[in-house]
């Protein structure tokens, strides 16, 4: 891998309306990196990374509306959808469903997506256009030692989790922050994985 910005996405034509934010989150997610030299990790890993998507969404003319009020399957009341998009006086709107972990392996990611999928199945829309959309945010975390190198486990990884099922994938590991570190694990970028639910 070179010495740069190791950044993409790829969006399946079914959520292909979204191509332009998939690429604008990439664009954010750096921005944010190279202006705050930190990386949205350990303490909040899904609100820090929604917040950054509903920015991408906002900066490529969507209607965004964060933690919207809606019934949840099994509930038995109101709870709270992530994120509810759609573009101005269009008819379809897309609501999503998120989680967020720190991980070290296709297995975590996986675990991870999984269950933003199984929280999206709850979710009840009021739209009868309305499109449900899992999100996975796998905040990538290598253990901190004098032997790693970065560049191949961070394309490993990529690799790995592109292995996932999924309508759209979208991978930021910014060179100022490759070797952002607590001590313990290097934190150098997210992984954003999203799935169509149709239940």
């Amino acid at each position: 891998m070179p010495d740069t910005d190791f950044s993409n996405y790829e969006v399946s034509n079914a959520l292909g309306e979204l191509d332009d934010i998939f690429k604008e989150w990439c664009d954010c997610f750096k921005r944010l990196c190279d202006t705050s030299h930190t990386v949205p990790h350990q303490s909040k890993p899904e609100e820090t990374n929604v917040g950054i998507f509903a920015g991408a969404a906002w900066r490529k003319n969507w209607v965004v509306f964060q933690e919207m009020s809606r019934l949840k399957k099994g509930l038995g009341r109101y709870g709270y959808c992530d994120l509810w998009i759609r573009r101005d006086h269009a008819s379809q709107a897309y609501y999503f469903e998120s989680k967020g972990n720190n991980t070290r392996s296709k297995e975590d990611a996986q675990y991870n997506f999984e269950h933003a999928i199984r929280d999206t199945k709850r979710l009840l829309t009021e739209e009868p256009e309305a499109i449900k959309v899992a999100l996975a945010f796998s905040n990538i975390q290598f253990k901190k030692n004098g032997s790693i190198n970065i560049d191949d486990e961070i394309e490993r990884i990529v690799s790995e989790i592109m292995q996932i099922p999924n309508d759209a994938i979208a991978y930021c590991f910014p060179m100022t922050v490759r070797d952002y570190n607590d001590g313990a694990y290097i934190y150098p970028g997210v992984i954003l994985l999203a799935k169509i639910v149709d239940e």
